[in-house]
């Protein structure tokens, strides 16, 4: 797992495919498309400035984590982060 986590190609590859959909996306061992993480769960929910996407987080994890928790967490964290991105008018706040 911190190999995966320290291979950037990995994580970017992971978190574009996520991208593609919107609303929270949960993928559970071998519904990985990248072998290196079929033995963890990725919970992932993009965020946006009015309708445009501009991320994506996400949670890597065991698959057996507690999908009802982290799929709540990072839907409201996407929620917020998409919230406060469109209240700044587009502006990046970091």
């Amino acid at each position: 797992l911190l190999e995966v986590l320290e291979n950037t190609d990995i994580l970017m590859d992971v978190l574009n495919a996520a991208a593609m959909g919107s609303g929270v996306r949960v993928q559970i061992g071998s519904e990985n498309k990248r072998d290196e993480i079929n033995d963890c769960s990725i919970v992932t929910a993009t965020y946006s400035v009015g309708s445009d996407t501009i991320g994506t987080i996400g949670i890597l994890g065991p698959t057996r984590m507690d999908y009802g928790k982290v799929t709540a967490m990072v839907d409201c964290i996407a929620e917020a982060l998409s919230e406060l991105l469109t209240a700044g008018n587009g502006r990046k706040v970091i």
